[in-house]
């Protein structure tokens, strides 16, 4: 998978739970859109030009993506990493000390441990 595909598939699954909630507000066309995205992704196939037609350019002609939606919130330990239990992406998240482990949202699986 290429390196820009891996980063916006990191970038989905670190949103996706937010995301999520957004979109169950839109049309049935674009929470079946969303849910394609992520069947995709879990199979490992690119999913980036889907995210063109999830955030079509705004009148504006301004591009909206998954991005500004808010993150997970601070308060993590940089003492343990935590990769993509399926290695589709460079997701990274890290687990408070003694706290749960951290999930792929989008395989659901917990995530892998990283060395160092």
């Amino acid at each position: 998978m290429h390196d820009d595909e891996r980063a916006a598939l990191a970038r989905l699954c670190d949103q996706l739970p937010g995301l999520r909630t957004e979109i169950a507000k839109h049309p049935a066309a674009t929470r079946e859109l969303l849910a394609r995205i992520e069947s995709r992704a879990r199979a490992g196939e690119p999913v980036r030009a889907l995210f063109a037609e999830l955030f079509p350019p705004g009148q504006a002609g301004v591009t909206r993506t998954f991005e500004a939606l808010p993150s997970l919130g601070p308060g993590r330990s940089s003492e343990e990493r935590f990769g993509c239990p399926a290695e589709l992406c460079d997701r990274e998240a890290t687990a408070k000390p003694a706290g749960p482990l951290p999930r792929c949202w989008l395989t659901g699986r917990f995530m892998r441990r990283r060395a160092g």
